[in-house]
Formats: C-alpha cells, structure tokens, sequence
C-alpha cells in the first residue's frame, strides 16, 4: 500500500508537471503569435504592391497565404472586438490631403454590391492619350469620392507605392526636392513603423502621406467583413496621427482590388480613394526594367488628368525620376497634390 502510494503521487506530480508545461508552451506561443502579428513581418510586401502594365494587369502578389490570413483574422477579431483605436464620424473633417478629411454622406453599406473588381488602366486610349477605362471608371464611381484620371488639364498627380523599404525613397525625396515637385506616398503599416525618419522628410518636404492599409491583405480589402476593412484603415490612421502628427485624408487600395460597397466604406471613413491612370511593371526588384526604355514609357503614356502609380522600390525609378519631371514639365504639365 506505501509503495503504491508513492507510485500514485510520483504519477500525479508527473502529469501536473507535465500540464504547466504545456501551459507554459501555449502561453509562449500566443505571446509569440501577438508579437508576430503586432510587429507586421507576417506579410512579404516584396512584390505585393499593385501596379499595372500595358494590359491592366495587376502586379503578381508573393506572399505567404497562411501569413495573410493570420494578419486578416487578427484585423476581423479586433473588428468583432470593437475598435480599440478614436472613431471617425463622417462629419468630420473639411477639405484637401494635407490633414483633414473631407466631410461626405454616409451610405447604406447593406444594399451595395461587394464583386471584386480589380483595376488596371488598360491599353485603350482617347485622342488626347487618356485611358479610356480611368474615364469609363471615373465617372461610374465619382460619386463616391473615387479617382481614377484627374481633372482633364494638363496636371499629373505623382503618387509612390511604399509596401516596404528597399533603399530608394531616400534618393527620390532628393530629386523631388531638387525639382520642387509634390508627390503623394502611400504607405502600410509596416512602412510606417520601420521608416520614420523617411515618413519625416515627406512631411517636412510637403508631400503627402496616404493610407496603402494597414496589413495589406493578400485578397484586397473587399474580402474583409466591413468591420475589419475599418479597424484597418484606422489602425494605420491613428499609427501616423499618433506618431507623425499627420492625418491623412487619401486611400489606395492594395493590389487595387475594390468593391463598391468597399469604395463606400473608404468614402464613410472620410478618406477619398485615389487610383491611377498610368503604371507599369516597376514592383519587382530582380526585374527591373531598362532604364531608357521606362523613361520613354512615362513619357509616352503623359494625358491631361494623369494620375502616375510608381513603386519606390525600383532602381529604375529613382534613377529616371529627374529626367521624367524635367520633360513633363518642357511639355507643360504641373505636378500638384490632388485637391
């Protein structure tokens, strides 16, 4: 009877033993999982920013699945959670991209349609050398704060992708700065966080600072429930807000997957979703292309209205930068903020 008690209390000290271990590991792994998922490295931005070629493609997304859908399920729990960040009323706010939003009516999410749509200028041009799809897209969404081709004068809006950072913004802030030249930067919440000293310089040079989301779902932001596709944009909202006493006021969709009823969510929030009229594939940096022959590109495709989609992480880019701002400009176009 001792030896068989020993031999039971040896067993339960083992098994109790073994069950705070394990508590332990598990405590461990979420722990691990909340970090992972805070500090953002669970998306590959390489490669994930959208651009498109000739033929409205969308640039190839290289990114882990079962990484994206932990960023995503993260998003729809904080969502279900209730926000943990300042509400937006559609109200707020009053005019331009230089830290207010705009005042816009609320819609009735309930009855819009949610098709996924994804945008891509295509290869069908007017007389003037506009795309015809940004003019068809314009005017089917403008209602809802949408642009797709600015306004028809001879103006381009030049706007940078920035999904991370791969060496580049620091010389292209020097050229837009030698050039006097404005530009919009939309970034992610990994860019925001990992990038403040370049995020600095684009305030203190004038440009403005977009909201590209905060994970940068791999399925676009209509494959979000509504709650979530909101407690991501706010996240990185309030992330610039907080850090970089700046709110931003425009919003481009990753890859450039949207939906109507996702154009009415970004319009509720305050924001005003800016897509593109011209970009090419610029995103891959093992491919990137020749030089000369994406300069003649850029020039090539300039339109009244123009609305240029450029990844700041393409050599390429930096380097023809100067040279491209140098010809629109001998051609007569402005470079200006949108207003």
């Amino acid at each position: 009877m001792k030896l068989f008690k020993k031999d039971q209390y040896s067993l339960s000290g083992w098994c109790s033993g073994l069950l705070v271990l394990l508590f332990c590991l598990s405590c461990f792994v979420f722990a691990g999982y909340g970090w992972f998922m805070g500090d953002g490295r669970n998306v590959d931005m390489r490669g994930m920013d959208e651009g498109a070629d000739g033929n409205g493609t969308a640039a190839e997304t290289v990114v882990s699945e079962s990484s994206a859908e932990m960023a995503e399920a993260e998003l729809e729990a904080e969502a279900a959670a209730g926000l943990p960040f300042e509400s937006f009323s559609a109200e707020e706010g009053t005019d331009s991209a230089e830290g207010k939003r705009e005042t816009v009516p609320v819609r009735d999410l309930s009855s819009l349609d949610n098709t996924i749509q994804n945008w891509g200028q295509g290869v069908q041009f007017n007389s003037e050398n506009q795309p015809v799809s940004s003019l068809d897209f314009q005017e089917k969404y403008a209602s809802f704060q949408a642009d797709f081709i600015g306004p028809g004068e001879k103006v381009i809006w030049l706007t940078f992708d920035e999904g991370y950072e791969n060496g580049h913004t620091g010389q292209i802030l020097d050229t837009l700065h030698e050039k006097k030249c404005p530009a919009v930067f939309f970034i992610t919440g990994q860019y925001a966080r990992e990038n403040p000293d370049l995020i600095r310089q684009m305030i203190a040079d004038g440009h403005a600072i977009g909201n590209h989301s905060w994970a940068h779902p791999a399925k676009g932001m209509p494959s979000l429930s509504v709650e979530a596709q909101i407690a991501d944009m706010e996240k990185l909202h309030q992330y610039v807000k907080d850090n970089y006493d700046y709110e931003m006021t425009l919003f481009r969709y990753p890859a450039g997957i949207f939906s109507e009823q996702s154009l009415a969510v970004v319009q509720n929030f305050g924001y005003r979703s800016l897509f593109w009229s011209f970009a090419y594939a610029d995103w891959d940096p093992d491919k990137q292309p020749d030089p000369a022959q994406a300069l003649q590109k850029l020039k090539d495709r300039l339109h009244p209205g123009s609305i240029y989609l450029l990844h700041a992480v393409s050599a390429t880019n930096a380097d023809i930068l100067g040279d491209f701002i140098d010809h629109a400009r001998a051609e007569g176009y402005e470079f200006k903020l949108p207003e």
